[in-house]
């Protein structure tokens, strides 16, 4: 795994048809464009997600 994701904690959430993987959460909108910068450095696309109030998200079990 990239080293950006080194203590991130993972989460999904339903997208149309599918599931968007999630990680986090970060402190800030700076932090999360660090984070994708970080990821980008190490070949991995990512982009930002904000959730909606109350919308539903599940902690990813496993390891």
């Amino acid at each position: 795994a990239p080293k950006a994701l080194d203590g991130q904690r993972a989460w999904y959430v339903g997208f149309r048809q599918t599931n968007r993987l999630l990680v986090g959460p970060v402190r800030s909108s700076a932090a999360a464009r660090d984070l994708v910068n970080d990821l980008a450095r190490e070949g991995v696309q990512a982009t930002i997600f904000s959730s909606e109030a109350g919308q539903e998200i599940e902690r990813l079990s496993g390891k």
